[in-house]
């Protein structure tokens, strides 16, 4: 369970403390051997931490019983409360008739990763082709200004969405300007 990544800034530590042990001794920080020194009489059987900043983190516990301090067991913790940074833009077309919409998609997450996205054009997901330079070309769009959107996941699980409208023009119906007076046979 250390090693998953948690979006919660609130960690709980709690251990069985038998009726044998007097003190116990803890400490919680990013040093993944920490001994701990902080000494409690009588020995504590749970600790929490409210408002942990983003980064991994260890717990540290040792107990102490009439033979003496049990050597520090380390728990560790990664904590990621942020979202994802979504900057979406789509690329401008010289033809807005082009059913193909390319876009420029960037997704970070500096904490736990990005772990997925989703595209959709009016709530309906969407394939697309990712393009030699890294844009993202969609599938054919119908003509009329639809809603994309992006919703990015990390893998502590904390999301984050962005939205752009895109435009497809319909092509016109061609217009005869000229025609013979009489239609031959």
């Amino acid at each position: 369970p250390g090693t998953i990544w948690r979006k919660e800034n609130t960690a709980i530590f709690s251990w069985d403390a038998g009726d044998d042990i007097v003190a116990s001794r803890i400490a919680f920080d990013h040093n993944p051997n920490t001994d701990p020194s902080n000494v409690s009489k009588p020995a504590l059987v749970e600790k929490k931490y409210e408002n942990v900043a983003d980064g991994v983190w260890y717990f540290h516990l040792s107990l102490q019983d009439n033979d003496g301090w049990t050597p520090p067991e380390h728990f560790k913790i990664k904590i990621d409360s942020k979202a994802p940074e979504i900057s979406l833009k789509e690329i401008p077309r010289a033809d807005l008739t082009d059913p193909k919409v390319v876009i420029d998609l960037s997704i970070t997450d500096t904490m736990s990763c990005i772990k997925q996205f989703t595209l959709s054009i009016d709530g309906e997901e969407v394939d697309y082709n990712k393009l030699p330079n890294g844009n993202l070309e969609l599938e054919t769009i119908e003509p009329g200004t639809h809603e994309l959107s992006v919703v990015a996941y990390d893998r502590a699980g904390n999301q984050n969405e962005s939205y752009v409208d895109v435009e497809v023009k319909a092509i016109e119906a061609p217009v005869v300007k000229d025609y013979p007076a009489k239609v031959a046979r």
